[in-house]
């Protein structure tokens, strides 16, 4: 990911060795994956929003439950820290109100990705699989 999206809090807690190499790989990986949507978001999106995408992302991932839900105030602790959850979750409140990005343009970048990955396996001569959960959406009140 691009150096100038990049927020560090000051109050990172000690690691060890293995810690850190888990950690770093994992940046490395996430970084991969987000790298196109933040080249794209970057031509409609003010940076600020871009970074504050970027940083909800990395702080969405440790939660790792489909059930858990977050409200914008534990976003925005997240993104600055508790002293500043509220600065957090206005400027999160700014990313999901902003007219000039949408679900839409998320849909698009991840769907010629896709495009892109089954062109490779196909040029490779390899199956392309998919999974197929084979159930409906359902509301959040009956998971």
């Amino acid at each position: 990911m691009y150096e100038q999206y990049r927020t560090y809090c000051p109050e990172e807690p000690a690691q060890s060795a293995v810690d850190h190499q888990v950690a770093a790989q994992l940046v490395k990986r996430l970084d991969q994956f987000v790298a196109p949507l933040v080249v794209v978001l970057d031509a409609y999106l003010d940076s600020r929003l871009v970074r504050t995408l970027v940083n909800l992302v990395v702080s969405l991932v440790p939660l790792r439950h489909r059930e858990a839900d977050v409200l914008l105030c534990e976003l925005g602790a997240m993104l600055l820290g508790p002293h500043q959850a509220a600065a957090g979750s206005k400027r999160s409140e700014r990313l999901l109100h902003s007219l000039k990005c949408g679900a839409w343009l998320i849909e698009q970048v991840l769907w010629r990705r896709a495009q892109l990955h089954l062109e490779g396996l196909e040029q490779r001569g390899e199956p392309a699989l998919i999974l197929h959960a084979g159930c409906e959406l359902e509301k959040p009140e009956s998971v």
